[in-house]
This record gives C-alpha cells, sequence and structure tokens, in this order.
C-alpha cells in the first residue's frame, strides 16, 4: 500500500552553510526601506507611529477600565447575603 505525500527521503535538505546570509549580501538599491525616497520613508514613520499611538492609549483605557473593575469588586457584595 503506497502512503500518500512526500516521503522524507524526497524532501529537500537545506544546511545553515547553504541559507543566504542577509548580514553579508550587497545593498541593492530601491530594496527595502534603506532604498526609499525620504518623502516616502516619512509617510510610512509617520504612519506607523499614528498607528501605535492610537493602540498605545487603548490598552492605557483598557488597563485603568481593568484597575477600576478590581477596586470595585472588593466594594461589590451580593444581594442575597444578610449582613449581621
Amino acid at each position: 500500500m503506497a502512503s500518500e505525500g512526500i516521503s522524507k527521503a524526497d524532501m529537500p535538505t537545506t544546511t545553515t552553510e547553504q541559507m543566504p546570509d542577509d548580514n553579508n549580501m550587497p545593498a541593492v538599491k530601491g530594496a527595502g526601506a534603506a532604498g526609499w525616497a525620504p518623502e516616502k520613508r516619512a509617510a510610512v514613520e509617520k504612519k506607523m507611529k499614528r498607528k501605535l499611538d492610537a493602540r498605545c492609549s487603548l490598552f492605557v483605557l483598557i488597563y485603568i477600565m481593568n484597575y477600576l473593575g478590581k477596586l470595585n469588586m472588593g466594594e461589590a457584595r451580593p444581594i442575597h447575603v444578610i449582613a449581621f
């Protein structure tokens, strides 16, 4: 009975010596953010900062609401419990 798929012997093997090293590759003009025009880079940075600021402010708001919720848990008591 033949098994479906690829056997381990058919899989290509790659060693670390065969993998490309990004640090030793020559810089290519226009590749990545290093090759962007200053105007485009500034626009992308501005967009990323706005996104990060929005997320951070949301996290601060969630943290404060969580703290207030925990603070009020000590003050809350069930209605059906009779205090003597």
